[in-house]
């Protein structure tokens, strides 16, 4: 009686393991790619949530009919950086002078986020004029991190 082995041979385990490496040398890659475009989405939504909320202050504040500066106001009741701070630094700025009749939101992409070169800085105005800085000193205003 003859006696046969089973198993793998050498060369095609080394062929499971090359099309193993091939797979997630692809997958990683878009991965860390789908988690980037996540994060930038969770900015965004807070983003536009600051810019709605600066409205409503503005239209109920009718004695002075001014945005705010201060996220923690307490008509915005946000507290971004409790939120997002491992990413991006979240920042409003007034218009010209100092006065808050206009505003500029500008979200800054920090640590991992930062890998991501298209959208490193994305800002958004009181008229709705959305911009973002690549890496590169690149501005887009086609609205493809928006």
């Amino acid at each position: 009686m003859r006696f046969q082995r089973q198993g793998f041979t050498l060369i095609e385990l080394m062929i499971v393991v090359a099309i193993i490496a091939i797979l997630s040398g692809v997958a990683y890659p878009m991965y860390l790619q789908q988690v980037q475009k996540s994060r930038r989405a969770d900015v965004i939504k807070l983003g536009m949530t600051v810019a709605l909320a600066q409205e409503r202050m503005r239209s109920i504040a009718t004695t002075n009919a001014t945005f705010t500066t201060d996220l923690t106001d307490a008509g915005l009741r946000l507290d971004p950086q409790a939120i997002i701070s491992d990413y991006y630094d979240i920042a409003v700025t007034a218009g010209p002078g100092g006065i808050a009749t206009s505003y500029l939101l500008t979200l800054t992409a920090r640590g991992a986020q930062l890998n991501d070169e298209n959208c490193r800085t994305m800002t958004i105005s009181h008229l709705n004029l959305k911009t973002a800085l690549a890496a590169d000193g690149s501005t887009d205003t086609t609205n493809i991190c928006w």
